[in-house]
């Protein structure tokens, strides 16, 4: 597959099929991932808006909760009718899961006239809504106001003796429960600051660097290249391959059985394949490849992107678009399901009381992307691969020695989990 121009008007991503075998193709582009400003774009929407948006005159951030507002200025025939007269309108953002892939695409020429598309993943999508908080003003009529203490407060008022209230621990359910309510939510969002952003208008100078870092640095990085680029790209390149290795060394075998200009390729594709973190069974892998892919060197590549829990095998946890400690969750909550075979919720919930950035919601969010629910634990979503772990006994050690390690590096949260 890759991006094709039917026409000089229309651009899109085009497969060959029987339909379009006389539609010629008359440009074709090489498409390259560039994720160096994933983090910093947000994908604005105005589900509400019917008339034009105006740039922002004032911008604020909550970046642990991600919640974004922005001052957007109003027609003057519009601020100088009405009840409020307001100046501007308050929208706040309301943060949606991003549920597939979204990119923000930019068409690159290079100085020989050639035209690339740079692709930037976008993970963070915002509903913005008008607030209310000009209504709320009105009915509050000491909130413009700037009210101090009164510094004669009667002294026995401020000095008076209150009861000594004796209360029982908080259990780890009743936490558990208090931390996952609306009002505790609500309380973290209100205690944290607000950062105020620099709001550039177009055709600046920080807007014009920026969209300059959106152009990929590391021509390696490709989503959709012709064959021929791909073969004068890969070649050079198997450190970045060795890089993403995580299993144990094993000298001299990993490439053993894969050509220079296909290593890159199927550690690619079979990235792709697994980029939604569900569990695949190898069959399903490998009926994805052709015959000149022999087994063993597939299986070499599946341990540079892969990790294999009872015999089904999950792209590894950082090759997917998670922040560092909900990585360190995801894997975890591997380790449990290839070990213990199951998983009980509220032992895992009570692992990671305290974690700022894993919330009982996102741990949710990762056991529903691997496994299924039965009674009252959880499981593998595919059921254990028994003849895989049979028929390749050397590729189940190799992952055996992996999960080994992180048994190890987990050992503090399998304390906690343990617990009875």
């Amino acid at each position: 597959m890759s991006v094709r121009i039917k026409n000089e008007e229309q651009l899109g991503v085009v497969q060959s099929t029987e339909h379009d075998d006389d539609d010629q193709v008359v440009r074709e582009i090489d498409v390259f991932l560039s994720p160096a400003l994933t983090n910093l774009f947000h994908l604005l929407q105005y589900p509400l808006q019917h008339t034009p948006v105006t740039h922002p005159s004032a911008a604020r951030i909550k970046h642990r909760h991600g919640i974004l507002e922005l001052d957007q200025p109003l027609p003057m025939s519009i601020e100088r009718s009405g009840l409020f007269h307001m100046q501007h309108r308050t929208y706040r953002s309301q943060t949606v899961p991003v549920q597939t892939h979204v990119c923000m695409g930019k068409l690159q020429d290079d100085p020989l006239g050639k035209t690339s598309l740079h692709l930037v993943p976008l993970t963070h999508a915002s509903q913005m809504r008008p607030t209310f908080q000009h209504v709320d003003a009105m009915d509050d009529p000491h909130a413009e106001l700037n009210i101090e203490e009164d510094d004669d407060v009667d002294d026995d008022k401020t000095m008076e003796k209150k009861p000594v209230v004796f209360q029982r621990k908080e259990s780890e359910r009743a936490a558990i429960a208090r931390k996952s309510s609306y009002a505790f939510k609500k309380a973290s969002e209100e205690g944290e600051e607000w950062q105020q952003l620099e709001v550039s208008l177009p055709d600046t100078e920080l807007q014009r660097t920026l969209l300059n870092d959106v152009v990929c640095a590391d021509l390696g990085t490709f989503a959709l290249l012709p064959s021929e680029q791909q073969a004068s790209l890969l070649d050079p390149d198997i450190s970045y391959v060795n890089s993403l290795d995580y299993m144990p060394p094993q000298a001299g075998q990993l490439y053993a059985h894969l050509e220079g200009k296909d290593i890159k390729t199927v550690v690619s594709k079979l990235t792709v394949l697994m980029t939604r973190g569900w569990p695949i069974p190898y069959s399903i892998l490998r009926a994805q490849f052709s015959s000149q892919i022999a087994d063993e060197a597939l299986l070499h590549a599946l341990s540079v992107c892969a990790v294999m829990v009872r015999g089904i095998f999950c792209l590894n946890s950082k090759l997917l678009n998670l922040d560092e400690p909900l990585q360190r969750a995801r894997t975890f909550i591997l380790y449990l399901l290839h070990s213990h075979g199951s998983i009980y919720r509220t032992k895992l919930d009570r692992v990671f009381v305290g974690y700022k950035d894993v919330s009982s919601q996102r741990l949710l969010e990762i056991l529903k992307q691997v496994g299924k629910k039965i009674q009252s634990c959880w499981v593998l979503k595919v059921p254990d691969d028994e003849h895989f772990l049979k028929d390749y006994a050397a590729t189940s050690a190799l992952h055996e020695l992996y999960w080994q390690r992180q048994s190890i590096r987990y050992s503090s949260l399998l304390q906690v989990y343990n617990m009875p």
